[in-house]
């Protein structure tokens, strides 16, 4: 039955006259009485064109239908169509889409509204323009995040816009969507938009880019996306992981936009919001929520299948470990083990038994491949091997022999590094063990740079901390259930200057003396490449003022003076020690150009520690730890000399990294006096080098004076500087708290006691971020009221 003012009151779409309109403006309405007015005004009032406004109340409990019955008496091409329950926005979509007349289809939710009077004429008469024969228009948005607004304009269709485009950015040709039968998914009441999108964007090549903002979207709180996530919306992450995967088949998406696709939802579920209730419904143990995680796992591996690992995929510097990450976690989700899932999601790094068990029981190609790549980026601390395997073997009654590289820094050490942990599996099987636990490597733009083993000899010199160092090495090594003759660790830590101590003064004490002496093996082997002092120094100095996240940055005469100093280029010295402390070890002590004779450093190294000459046949071409043009280390070091701010530190030097003109440049570090000087501070170093190995003079003189200093201008600014009130201009105030709030007050209520009796000072924390989110979202609300009222937006 339909009421008098043609508001229908169940589910049967009104039967009205045909006639022509150009467009139809669906929107869904539930509990939105605050804020519905505005975004139905901003459709009925659109000129140009013919537009028709329908929208669906979806059994709102408060006062939403009589608001939008008393605009339907003022508005003439207002549709109303109410439900007596809620089904959800799919299934109200679908009812709108099903009583629309329009040439085209446009969906609005409740709490947005469009940016002009005019802004949907605009938007068709590009596709009238571009394209006669366009089935989907994609427009701009504009983010109103309190008062600040964020522009977001697709200037071209990409695959970054399949995965960040959003429903109300779609105008969409209504014979289109017939002929393909596209429809919400009202087995999904909520987080329907994605799978419908998806299927818009990849079932036509036909798409028209608006690039003009056409939709203000007002981020409040309280809408669907932000309620606390239980067995209810897991259920329907499941449903919504099945749809997609099946859309994506379906339409025979390109293994692009599948990647594409498999990265979203892989990064979404590592992210906090849906790792803590699916490691809730782990814990809790039943059979039926256990199954649902088991289903998720199901899905998540059937959608994320790919032909190629996510972390050789146009990997960008800064991006490999969390790719990585994501690799492994595709192997977790094929697997279908709950213990993995649940060590993984709560970030314990998996040990390599369990990464070789996932490899083996694969049937990706790229399953090693991306198990080593992990491996690389994600290393064990002490910590986790001490309470994974308590009460190991010792050490000496696992491996026979340690063999400890000592590098000289800029002599291929990285290089090897990066060899023997891409070899790792192969190296394990001819019983050479690569140690993960107390290695390190960089992040962000330094992850290409590995530091080898510098954080566990570090910890096996301090006598508080080498007793369960070691006890975590051969816990390590326990775990491998394989036999092990060589445990092989590599470092340049104690051969550089910032660790490095003068071993004449005392040397009971020195770093090699504890190292060696923490180590529960009869015999120790070292071996050490050194490279002729001068030349040295001035490779080692840009090195060190290359990194733009030290504070050290000297000139170069006074770095040359302080290695004087530590004896740390005197041969005979540390030729000395060596033999002493390592005794009754091997002591291997060569010169980089013989290593070069040799090689190079993995056939070096390879040629003392293992018989297998098929070793020796791997390529040892890795550009790790490749040192930067002289006049980008002029750059970076002159920030550092100029204090500049973490922010700002790290904006200059990747715009370091990619100009090209400073790599191309002809500009010298180091001048022709400055080595001239240097040659007479080493002059007893460089003659004890030639000596012991038998290499010619060095020749200070290669430097000279050219090109003139970079212009520093360029690459410092002061925008990253600038304060900005976080309440108002911050995204992570508005948007990102609401979005965690949610899940740490599950978090507190479901371990209530605990916190309460445990940690009053977290709790306290969760407090005032909770009063935050309630702050936020008023703010939000109102600054968009106020902003309507005063008529910034053209639609009254």
């Amino acid at each position: 039955e339909i009421a008098s003012s043609e508001t229908q009151q169940a589910d049967v779409v009104p039967q009205e006259v045909e006639r022509s309109v150009d467009i139809s403006v669906i929107i869904p309405c539930f509990n939105s009485q605050k804020f519905v007015s505005a975004a139905v005004k901003s459709a009925c009032l659109q000129q140009g064109l013919e537009v028709e406004v329908i929208a669906v109340d979806d059994g709102s409990k408060d006062g939403t239908l009589r608001q939008l019955q008393e605009l339907q008496g003022r508005v003439p091409n207002l549709r109303v169509i109410a439900r007596t329950t809620n089904q959800g926005q799919s299934a109200a979509r679908n009812l709108g889409i099903r009583a629309a007349r329009g040439r085209w289809l446009a969906f609005l939710d409740s709490d947005d509204f469009y940016q002009s009077n005019e802004a949907l004429k605009d938007a068709l008469n590009s596709a009238r323009d571009k394209d006669k024969t366009a089935d989907v228009v994609l427009v701009g948005v504009t983010h109103l995040i309190g008062h600040r607004r964020i522009r977001r304009i697709p200037d071209e269709f990409v695959l970054k816009t399949l995965t960040q485009v959003s429903l109300w950015q779609l105008l969409i040709k209504r014979s289109y969507m017939q002929k393909k039968r596209i429809q919400f998914q009202e087995s999904l009441p909520q987080r329907e938009d994605v799978p419908f999108t998806l299927e818009v964007l990849t079932g036509t090549s036909r798409i028209v880019i608006h690039p003009e903002p056409v939709i203000v979207h007002v981020a409040r709180g309280g809408s669907t996306m932000w309620r606390v996530v239980d067995s209810v919306q897991v259920g329907y992450r499941v449903r919504n992981l099945e749809i997609v995967a099946k859309i994506l088949r379906r339409n025979r998406a390109s293994q692009t936009i599948c990647d594409a696709q498999n990265l979203k939802y892989l990064e979404q579920s590592m992210s906090d919001y849906w790792v803590l209730p699916l490691v809730g419904l782990i814990q809790n143990g039943s059979r039926s929520d256990v199954e649902l995680v088991r289903r998720y796992q199901r899905a998540l591996h059937e959608l994320t299948r790919g032909s190629a690992s996510l972390s050789q995929i146009n990997a960008k510097l800064g991006q490999g470990r969390r790719k990585s990450q994501l690799d492994v976690l595709r192997l977790v989700a094929e697997s279908g083990r709950l213990d993995l899932f649940e060590s993984f999601l709560l970030r314990k790094p998996l040990l390599y038994a369990e990464i070789q068990s996932l490899v083996e029981g694969s049937q990706f190609s790229w399953a090693k491949s991306a198990a080593t790549t992990y491996l690389k980026h994600h290393r064990y601390s002490v910590k986790d091997l001490l309470e994974r395997q308590p009460g190991a073997p010792k050490l000496s009654t696992l491996a026979k022999r340690v063999v400890v590289h000592l590098g000289y820094p800029k002599t291929g050490t990285s290089a090897l590094q990066e060899w023997m942990e891409e070899n790792r599996f192969a190296l394990l099987e001819e019983g050479i063990w690569f140690p993960i636990v107390g290695s390190s490597r960089g992040s962000g733009l330094r992850e290409g740079r590995t530091a080898g083993h510098a954080a566990l000899l570090w910890l096996l010199s301090n006598p508080a901390t080498r007793g369960p160092a070691i006890d975590a090495l051969a816990n390590e090594i326990a775990l491998l259930e394989k036999p092990v003759q060589t445990v092989f660790l590599s470092s340049e830590m104690p051969l550089s200057p910032l660790f490095w101590k003068n071993p004449e003064g005392k040397e009971k004490s020195h770093q090699l003396r504890k190292i060696r002496s923490s180590i529960p093996v009869e015999s120790v082997d070292v071996m050490v490449v050194a490279r002729p002092p001068l030349e040295w120094v001035g490779r080692y100095y840009k090195e060190i003022i290359s990194n733009p996240f030290n504070a050290y940055a000297p000139s170069f005469l006074a770095f040359a003076r302080m290695i004087k100093r530590s004896k740390l280029v005197d041969i005979e010295i540390i030729s000395a020690l060596l033999d002493r402390v390592f005794s009754p070890g091997k002591v291997w002590m060569s010169s980089y150009r013989e290593v070069l004779q040799e090689g190079g450093i993995v056939s070096w190294v390879m040629k003392r520690i293992s018989n297998q000459p098929k070793y020796l046949e791997l390529s040892e071409s890795f550009e790790v730890n490749q040192g930067l043009s002289d006049a980008q280390a002029f750059v970076v070091r002159e920030a550092k000399r100029r204090r500049t701010k973490p922010p700002e530190k790290k904006a200059m030097f990747r715009n370091v990294l990619e100009s090209e003109e400073l790599k191309m440049s002809s500009y010298e570090l180091v001048l022709r006096d400055e080595l001239d000087k240097a040659g007479r501070i080493l002059s007893k170093e460089i003659g004890l080098f030639n000596e012991r190995f038998h290499s010619p003079s060095e020749s200070p003189s290669k430097a000279a004076v050219t090109s003139p200093e970079p212009d520093l201008r360029a690459f410092l600014t002061n925008a990253h500087r600038k304060l900005r009130f976080p309440v108002f201009y911050s995204r992570l105030e508005v948007v990102k708290i609401r979005r965690n709030v949610r899940w740490l007050l599950n978090l507190v209520r479901s371990q209530a006691a605990r916190i309460v009796k445990h940690d009053r000072v977290y709790k306290a924390r969760l407090v005032l971020l909770h009063e935050a989110l309630r702050w936020s979202q008023r703010l939000t609300n109102a600054l968009a009221q106020r902003q309507i009222a005063r008529g910034v937006w053209n639609f009254e």
